[in-house]
């Protein structure tokens, strides 16, 4: 939490031209453990008097304005927006001043965070830069009255490790710097995910080469944020694994239903109290569970892959589609390889 400080600290100079009384980003970071009946005097003695009401991505939150400051030589407004959304607390510097804006993005880029890696010449694209639990977007918004100059800073909750137990449980990181927050940075590492020989994705593996392993596949690769989903896998497609020369039984993490790498296709039908298909040899995915929900589980949000022991000579499989209780009818040795879920 000190370097949290001591980083937010440098930001300062930029929100603090032209105002009589500084507000730093420090004392923002520090409003979110202040309890709501203290927020009158924490933001008056900060030279933030006027408080409203506010409602920010559908949550109720507060506005703080400060007054105009004589010294400005063009009037500037400036506001501190403050709401928390889930286990993520927000805070927003609004300025009209476009120097204080290019002073802050100046700031970052010399900041020992991680800047987005394509540079932007323009210094009009939204720019994100991640430490940790805190991601800094300094970004561009057009208003009705002009552009409104943000710095958009975001700071998670960081679980304790041991209350991670169930696969569910990995999908509230939603980036690689949340991860190495709470699992610590040598337990997690960046890599390439092969899906085929044409297709292929940045992702971050927790726990690589272990049977505890996770891989995080990310909508944003650049900077390796915004979940797309976690796959548990007995062995992963990734430069880094194919270097891995050991051995580890299957996958441990389970899921809250009881689902596991490994588990029997026969198992998987009576946990779904009903029949359900998954994809033959006919179809590119072949040996995937059709997403339908059949049963008690929903095989939409719970993508499952198999293997199999036995099928090399099965005709069963010649299919589009085969049914699951016919699978084990035919005594072949299926069983869970890979499990894909959603956030």
């Amino acid at each position: 939490m000190g370097r949290l400080f001591l980083i937010l600290a440098f930001l300062c100079p930029a929100f603090c031209i032209g105002q009589t009384q500084a507000f730093t980003v420090d004392d923002l970071v520090s409003l979110s453990s202040v309890s709501p009946q203290n927020f009158d005097d924490y933001i008056v003695k900060k030279g933030f008097p006027v408080k409203r009401r506010s409602i920010t991505d559908n949550v109720m939150g507060y506005t703080f304005y400060s007054p105009p400051n004589i010294k400005d030589t063009l009037p500037v407004n400036r506001s501190i927006d403050l709401y928390k959304n889930g286990d993520t607390w927000y805070v927003a510097l609004h300025t009209s001043s476009e120097d204080e804006f290019n002073s802050g993005r100046n700031r970052l880029e010399k900041m020992s965070v991680h800047p987005t890696p394509d540079k932007d010449v323009s210094g009009k694209a939204t720019l994100l830069y991640q430490r940790k639990a805190i991601a800094i977007q300094a970004k561009i918004d057009k208003e009705d009255n002009g552009e409104d100059f943000t710095f958009l800073l975001s700071r998670k909750d960081i679980p304790d490790p041991s209350s991670i137990r169930f696969a569910e449980d990995l999908l509230k990181f939603d980036s690689h710097e949340y991860l190495a927050a709470c699992f610590g940075e040598g337990n997690v590492k960046k890599d390439v995910y092969i899906f085929s020989e044409t297709e292929s994705k940045k992702c971050s593996i927790l726990f690589p080469n272990t049977n505890q392993q996770a891989v995080f596949i990310w909508d944003d690769e650049n900077n390796y944020r915004k979940l797309s989903y976690v796959l548990i896998s007995g062995t992963l497609a990734t430069p880094n694994a194919d270097q891995f020369s050991g051995s580890y039984g299957n996958n441990k993490w389970e899921l809250k239903n009881g689902i596991y790498q490994g588990m029997r296709i026969s198992d998987l039908l009576r946990l779904n109290s009903n029949d359900f298909k998954f994809y033959g040899n006919q179809s590119e995915f072949s040996m995937m569970v059709e997403p339908k929900v059949t049963g008690s589980i929903n095989f939409k949000w719970i993508g499952i892959g198999f293997n199999c022991f036995n099928c090399d000579k099965s005709l069963l499989l010649d299919k589009q589609k085969v049914s699951a209780s016919d699978a084990v009818d035919n005594n072949l040795a299926m069983h869970i390889s890979c499990i894909m879920i959603k956030p």
